[in-house]
């Protein structure tokens, strides 16, 4: 057997904070077009209202940098120790627990429910196995706490430290239960992104839409049409270049040129512009009024047609990408069902810092292609609108009609 960080969600989410920290250009005048900030020429307006939140931000950078070697150093819990101690906590609270194997997971549940855990916990995991093989270890190295449970039968606290625990109320059934296994899985293969790949896609957890995810690919087309910009429209048409763009790879210093139209991006300024007043009672600080200033200046002179000012609001405006971030990681997950067997092992072994190629990589395709079957995905999924209108003519006929004939028999009684 593998064995068990007890520290692997600590670690993550301080590797998750730090790369928050080095994406936080969007909202300070700032555009993260893959993951480091890329500074605006105009940001300098703002340096001064920035200060405080830049050094905060250094320092708690030290600070989770310094940690996270700590955490890692810790030592890991074997795989028997921790399944030792779930059936000592489950002896005290008076349950029984099976631990038993699906597939390269470890998986322990209360006795009664094995069947129905391992059956759930297959179906959940089903569409991992194939891309996973090579990369077994990720899930191994830990041990699986799945259960069903109710308002009589309570989440049992049985699992200790180093169990990954998914759970669901017996109302969700089994159902529930296999997307929350999905999504736990999903984190934790997110987390084990090479630091490039999950800077750039986030923190989402690698599920298949539909399965535990918190969007579907419908919800990715409804996202893009809705956006405003040309250039999501282009790429949900075909056009790799404008897709890369909006995943975040502009082909400019602009991105927002590139994105959106002149009329549009007027529109966004003007909305992040209210964004920034202040809201309640208390009176501004000296430093947001210069800021408030600036961003006045700015949208004149981008109301009147400068382009330049129009990009540095935008640049202010925590939705300025066109796409939500879970675009990247779908187009990911693509990239994986591609690449089939061992693709998320060659995403590990890669020495590649570059997305676009680790893309490649792990479909085995050219990035271009990948990038284009995955658009055409989202495309394929517009809402289809069913209209019948079959029934409704025939009903509105029918009391066309009888209206008429009352209008009729009316006339007749007045002639008579």
């Amino acid at each position: 057997m593998g064995v068990v960080r007890a520290t692997t969600f600590a670690t993550a989410s301080a590797a998750l904070l730090l790369g928050m920290i080095d994406g936080r250009g969007v909202g300070l005048a700032a555009q993260n077009v893959t993951g480091s900030e890329t500074h605006n020429t105009e940001a300098a307006t703002v340096d001064a209202a920035d200060t405080d939140l830049a050094d905060q931000l250094s320092l708690l950078r030290e600070t989770l940098e310094s940690a996270v070697p700590r955490l890692i150093e810790l030592e890991p819990l074997a795989e028997a120790e921790v399944a030792d101690r779930a059936r000592r906590r489950a002896a005290e609270l008076g349950v029984r627990t099976d631990t038993f194997q699906v597939g390269p997971l470890t998986v322990v549940s209360l006795d009664h429910q094995r069947a129905v855990v391992e059956a759930t916990v297959t179906r959940a995991s089903a569409p991992f196995a194939t891309w996973l093989v090579g990369a077994e270890w990720v899930v191994s190295e830990q041990m699986w706490g799945v259960q069903l449970y109710d308002d009589r039968e309570t989440e049992l606290g049985i699992w200790t430290p180093g169990v990954r625990m998914a759970s669901s109320p017996r109302v969700g059934g089994s159902t529930l239960l296999a997307e929350r296994v999905a999504n736990e899985i999903g984190q934790l293969l997110a987390a084990r992104l090479p630091p490039v790949l999950a800077d750039w896609a986030g923190s989402a957890p690698l599920v298949a839409p539909g399965r535990g995810a918190t969007y579907t690919m419908e919800d990715l087309y409804r996202a893009g049409v809705t956006s405003g910009s040309e250039a999501v429209s282009e790429c949900l048409a075909g056009a790799v270049d404008s897709c890369w763009s909006v995943l975040g790879f502009p082909r400019s210093d602009a991105p927002a040129l590139e994105w959106y139209s002149a009329e549009e991006l007027r529109a966004r300024a003007v909305r992040t512009a209210g964004l920034q007043r202040p809201r309640g009672l208390a009176e501004p600080t000296a430093r947001e009024i210069e800021l408030l200033e600036a961003i006045d200046d700015r949208l004149e002179r981008c109301l009147d047609g400068d382009g330049a000012s129009c990009v540095w609001l935008d640049s202010n405006n925590a939705h300025a990408f066109p796409l939500p971030m879970v675009a990247r990681t779908s187009l990911l997950r693509h990239a994986l069902e591609l690449g089939g067997e061992g693709a998320f092992a060659r995403l590990l072994e890669s020495e590649s810092t570059d997305v676009q190629e680790l893309i490649g990589t792990a479909a085995r395709r050219d990035p271009d292609a990948v990038v284009r079957g995955w658009a055409a995905r989202v495309a394929d999924a517009q809402p289809v609108v069913h209209e019948d209108l079959g029934v409704a003519s025939a009903l509105s006929l029918v009391w066309v009609l009888v209206f008429g004939g009352v209008a009729v028999a009316g006339a007749a009684r007045r002639v008579s």
